[in-house]
C-alpha cells in the first residue's frame, strides 16, 4: 500500500524543476501522478497506482499566455489549480485593475509588446509569490467556499494548469476512493503551503 510518511510535511514543490529553469520554460509538462508522487516521496514501483489522475475525467488542463487573468479575488471559489507547466503569479488586485493584456492591435493582428506589464509589476511589488510546475493553488478558498483571497495571473506563455472542481472531486471519490485519500493527503500538505506562501492582504 501507498504510504504518506516518507517525506516531512514541508517540501518544495518547485523541486520537480531545476533552480537554472524556474519557469519551467521549454521543459515538457508535468503529470499529476508524477507530482503527487513527489508531493508524497513514491517510489517509481508505486507511480502506476496514481496513473488513474492521468484521465482527464478527474481534472481539466487549461492553457494560459503570459499576463492572462486565471481568477480574481473575491470571485467563485469553484475549482483549484495545480501547475503542470510553466508558473503562476499571486498579484494585488489593483494590479489587475490596471493592466490589460499585453498585446496591442495592429494591421498585422496582435502583437506581443516587448515590455510585458508583467515584468513590470515585478519591479514594483505587484506580485506577492511566484508558484511554479507542482504547486496547487487556491485550494484553501475551495475547501472553505468562500470567495477567492487572492488573484493570480499567468507569468510565463503557455503555462499549463489542472483545473480540478467539486464535481471532478466526488467522481474520483466515488470509482477510485483510494486515490482520493492520496489526493486528500497532498491536498492537505499543499494547503498548508498555500497558507504559508498567500500573502492575501491588499
Amino acid at each position: 500500500g501507498l504510504t504518506t510518511s516518507r517525506r516531512p510535511s514541508f517540501i518544495r514543490l518547485d523541486e520537480l524543476i531545476g533552480p537554472a529553469d524556474a519557469t519551467g520554460a521549454g521543459l515538457p509538462k508535468e503529470t499529476l501522478p508524477h507530482i503527487f508522487a513527489h508531493v508524497l516521496g513514491l517510489h517509481d514501483s508505486e507511480l502506476s497506482q496514481l496513473s488513474v489522475l492521468e484521465r482527464q475525467e478527474f481534472h481539466e488542463e487549461v492553457t494560459f499566455n503570459e499576463g492572462d487573468v486565471i481568477f480574481r479575488r473575491d470571485t467563485t471559489a469553484d475549482a483549484f489549480f495545480i501547475v503542470l507547466n510553466g508558473a503562476v503569479a499571486l498579484v494585488r488586485e489593483d494590479y489587475i485593475k490596471q493592466n490589460t493584456p499585453s498585446t496591442i492591435i495592429s494591421g498585422a493582428g496582435q502583437v506581443q509588446m516587448s515590455q510585458s506589464p508583467l515584468r513590470k509589476a515585478k519591479e514594483i511589488g505587484d506580485i506577492r509569490a511566484i508558484l511554479q510546475v507542482g504547486c496547487l493553488f487556491g485550494f484553501v478558498d475551495f475547501l472553505l467556499e468562500r470567495p477567492r483571497t487572492f488573484g493570480v495571473i499567468a507569468s510565463h506563455e503557455g503555462t499549463t494548469l489542472a483545473k480540478i472542481s467539486h464535481a471532478r472531486m466526488n467522481q474520483l471519490e466515488a470509482t477510485n476512493p483510494d486515490v482520493h485519500r492520496i489526493f486528500q493527503s497532498v491536498l492537505l500538505q499543499s494547503s498548508v503551503m498555500e497558507l504559508a506562501n498567500c500573502t492575501c492582504s491588499e
